[in-house]
């Protein structure tokens, strides 16, 4: 959570064997409602909360957030993180399309 990007993203584990693929599920503050406090709550439970603490605030951003990212691939997750693009940049994009 930044003044400039707000997103939760987190690797899906399959419990299948031999998988080739990591599947990845998140939340980013394109469009209506955006990630809403959620993140920022786990954001500051991550910083100075307990484990306990931590995990309530993921509990809650799982259960009230819905997913508007997904994929599929061999790619760390701070690599996806790194391509994400901040809310003025995104418009900047979609309005020149």
């Amino acid at each position: 959570d930044s003044r400039v990007l707000s997103d939760y993203l987190e690797a899906i584990e399959t419990e299948l064997p031999g998988r080739f693929v990591d599947l990845y599920l998140g939340t980013i503050a394109y469009g209506i409602g955006g990630t809403g406090p959620e993140v920022e709550r786990l954001a500051r439970a991550t910083v100075s909360g307990s484990e306990e603490q931590v995990r309530a605030a993921r509990a809650n951003l799982r259960r009230k957030l819905h997913p508007n990212l997904f994929g599929r691939g061999e790619v760390a997750l701070e690599v996806i993180e790194k391509s994400l693009l901040s809310t003025s940049e995104y418009a900047d994009y979609s309005s020149s399309q």
